[in-house]
């Protein structure tokens, strides 16, 4: 399979699922769960919460104690099902608090020493791309991306494409696309590539991080996390490779109407290896005017 690989860790066992048998409470015990619910249903309770890092902080710490202590077991076979049916949100809901509380942890206390960072988080989802990172690695992606912000909180784009350069930095990340080959692009959050999104393109030369790729209008550089292999065979990327030639040399014609512009468009995002008849007595019509 021809494709992007990146290496990551996976931390999910910091908060395993825990079942276990119905068990009572001590009446200190009984006390924190109830100071644990309220607070929770305070916060969650809010229809939005405010951009402070406080907020979905309190939330993940508070799920993070019921979680450790197994507060739950009183009532419920699992934390997972104790959170949908007392506190109202789902398991992965629960869970992106809980990382994002660890991976908040992780930035202003390094190694358990109070180094906090000039800039925090506001929001989960800032962070939310981090957690599958080691300690060191968010950290250092944290900073990096504070940096490309101007220094303030970056976006969850910024941590996303910072992520992507440090995992290239310590060569974390294969190229394994290969010339000729066949790719949709997805633009994701990459405005630059919005027009561009859904387009099939062939991969013409690869770099480590990027491919250049012909599309039906010409030729760009794009990361390869934005590439997508159709997985065609050869017969099927020798019908692409001509099919782009054909749409390459209208467009460069030059002074074509709208109406042609939008076809060689739509052709250019078909999710097949071949064109049905309609389409092709439509580019034949083209080529021959």
């Amino acid at each position: 399979m021809s494709n992007a690989t990146i290496t990551l860790n996976n931390h999910s066992q910091f908060f395993p699922k825990v079942a276990t048998s119905s068990q009572q409470l001590s009446q200190h015990e009984q006390h924190e769960r109830l100071c644990v619910e309220s607070k929770l249903k305070s916060f969650l309770e809010q229809k939005t919460l405010r951009n402070t890092t406080s907020d979905f902080y309190e939330i993940g710490n508070a799920l993070r104690k019921l979680n450790d202590q197994k507060l739950y077991r009183s009532s419920h076979p699992s934390f997972d099902l104790y959170c949908e049916q007392i506190i109202g949100i789902k398991r992965s809901q629960a869970y992106r608090y809980m990382y994002a509380a660890a991976t908040l942890d992780n930035l202003q206390f390094p190694n358990g020493e109070n180094q906090q960072a000039q800039i925090l988080p506001t929001t989960e989802r800032q962070i939310r791309a981090l957690n599958n990172l080691e300690p060191s690695l968010q950290r250092e992606v944290w900073l990096t991306a504070t940096e490309k912000a101007g220094g303030k909180p970056p976006s969850s784009r910024i941590i996303t494409q910072t992520i992507f350069q440090v995992l290239i930095k310590y060569g974390r990340v294969q190229n394994s696309y290969s010339c000729g080959e066949v790719c949709q692009i997805i633009a994701k959050s990459n405005l630059q590539l919005k027009d561009q999104n859904g387009c099939w393109c062939i991969v013409k030369k690869i770099d480590p991080s990027t491919c250049t790729v012909a599309t039906w209008n010409g030729e760009c550089t794009i990361r390869i996390d934005h590439l997508k292999s159709l997985h065609y065979c050869d017969t099927e990327l020798s019908m692409m490779q001509l099919l782009c030639e054909r749409l390459n040399k209208l467009y460069n014609r030059g002074n074509l109407e709208s109406a042609a512009i939008t076809v060689l468009k739509q052709l250019g995002r078909i999710q097949r290896p071949y064109l049905i008849p309609l389409e092709e007595n439509l580019l034949r019509i083209l080529e021959q005017t």
